[in-house]
């Protein structure tokens, strides 16, 4: 298997996580087109910040959709963090037949606890069909 159709990636970081710790969209790929068949899209992220006072549980998701609402593909929390402290979250999402034609996929990120904003460090993403 190789990419079929198209292949999307963004590198530029949108926002960063307000001192309320409220879900905001860290970063979206541009729209990608889809094969009109069962596809699997699948998204690599990588993304560097520190973490913002009273932080206890930083919350990433992956979402097909640029809003804050959209469907969720992949969520994953990191536990035990500590303000101050410098995370990277790496990972791989598979959205199995989006059934849409021109996707966008975001990153949203939150954090329980949060009493101060997060500093964001490098971003990336990269979403393509098998």
């Amino acid at each position: 298997m190789g990419v079929r159709n198209s292949s999307v990636f963004s590198v530029t970081r949108l926002a960063d996580v307000p001192a309320s710790g409220a879900s905001t969209v860290i970063m979206s790929t541009p729209a990608l087109g889809l094969p009109f068949d069962g596809s699997l899209v699948v998204i690599f992220y990588s993304y560097n910040f520190i973490v913002g006072t009273g932080t206890t549980v930083a919350i990433v998701s992956i979402v097909r959709g640029t809003a804050l609402a959209s469907p969720t593909v992949y969520t994953v929390s990191n536990n035990g963090v500590t303000a101050g402290q410098t995370v990277t979250l790496t990972g791989m999402a598979v959205d199995a037949n989006p059934g849409i034609t021109v996707p966008q996929y975001s990153m949203i990120c939150a954090g329980t606890g949060t009493t101060g904003a997060w500093a964001g460090g490098n971003v990336a993403m990269l979403a393509f069909v098998l």
